[in-house]
């Protein structure tokens, strides 16, 4: 069966024949009840198929470290670009953060995006789903947009990149990048903000997936709540919270100031806690995805905190990275194979 199945894809295959060894004797570690202790899952994403080179280099990893491997399962339909490998662990590499290193190292080096979780009941628990809005659910800064239609694209530009770079306190640069708008109409800025939004490729999918397998979902941002309502609409979301600018009643026009608390980074971790509260579930049963340092707190609170195209700072602090720009890969990292996405939508 194999040689056929390679023959039909255009691969040469050579088999050698081994040397028998004599099997070693039976022994505690050797008994098949092991495999169901400290088993893990390994997923491999790479787009658009994962490269010989990339798979050899995952399986290598695990065979050096004496990983048993007791099952490899196909997620994508098309290509082969995402595998889960479900493993057990030697009993000295359970917790090893030197093992899951290497694996994050080789993602870096090969292009690929490989996630290594614990293969437990809370994969299967996970209720609620939160994201970061800009360059997340969509690919625009929104401040930037504005700051562009009001003239002042250029300045505000910078101070989002440095907020987002985590060199600049986010407060501060709000307040600034938001000081500069003083003096537009707000209703004319959002209408056009709204009518030019793009959605990150696998947004839409992804929401509607899991909303089929009945999660909760919410966008926390740092931007502003006119347009975190328009992606919760069109998305389907549950929950929209941003930032609130200031508008002069009588003019319409932005006072250069904000209005109610600000989400901080630490108000969008405050914000998963209390969502996940009022729905009834543990914060372990939580998924949160973000680009941005002040996404931090959120991500590393989250039971499956994901960096999205994440910048580097972002990354460094985090386990779980997609680096290719498309959402749907949350999918895979929660199991659900393109087979099952594709019978849910039918």
């Amino acid at each position: 069966d194999l040689l056929f199945a390679c023959h039909r894809n255009g691969f040469q295959v050579n088999l050698d024949e081994q040397v028998k060894q004599p099997l070693s004797p039976k022994s505690p570690k050797s008994c098949w009840q092991h495999y169901f202790q400290n088993r893990h899952v390994v997923t491999v994403v790479q787009r658009p198929q994962i490269s010989g080179e990339c798979l050899c280099a995952v399986l290598r990893n695990l065979s050096e470290h004496g990983v048993n491997i007791v099952k490899i399962q196909r997620l994508s339909v098309h290509k082969l670009a995402a595998l889960q490998i479900t493993v057990n662990l030697p009993g000295d590499l359970e917790g090893s953060e030197d093992f899951s290193s290497q694996l994050l190292g080789l993602a870096r080096t090969l292009g690929a995006d490989i996630a290594f979780q614990k293969d437990d009941v809370d994969r299967w628990m996970r209720r609620l789903i939160v994201f970061d809005m800009d360059s997340t659910l969509i690919q625009q800064e929104v401040i930037d947009e504005l700051a562009k239609i009001a003239g002042v694209g250029e300045e505000v530009k910078a101070l989002t990149e440095a907020a987002m770079r985590g060199e600049l306190n986010f407060y501060e640069s709000l307040k600034a990048r938001v000081q500069l708008l003083k003096g537009h109409h707000a209703e004319d800025l959002f209408r056009q903000v709204k009518q030019n939004l793009v959605f990150t490729p696998g947004a839409k999918k992804l929401c509607s997936t899991l909303k089929k397998l009945g999660y909760k979902m919410a966008v926390i941002s740092g931007g502003f709540l006119p347009v975190a309502q328009e992606v919760q609409r069109e998305l389907g979301l549950d929950y929209a919270f941003a930032n609130t600018l200031e508008v002069d009643e009588k003019t319409g026009l932005l006072t250069g100031s904000t209005c109610g608390p600000v989400v901080t980074p630490q108000r969008k971790r405050a914000l998963l806690a209390m969502i996940a509260n009022v729905e009834g579930c543990e914060v372990q049963q939580t998924i949160a995805v973000g680009d941005g340092a002040n996404d931090i707190p959120m991500l590393n609170t989250a039971g499956l905190g994901i960096a999205f195209c994440a910048k580097p700072k972002v990354q460094a602090a985090t386990e779980f990275h997609i680096n290719h720009q498309d959402l749907t890969s949350v999918l895979f990292l929660i199991g659900l194979s393109e087979h099952a996405t594709e019978r849910l939508a039918g």
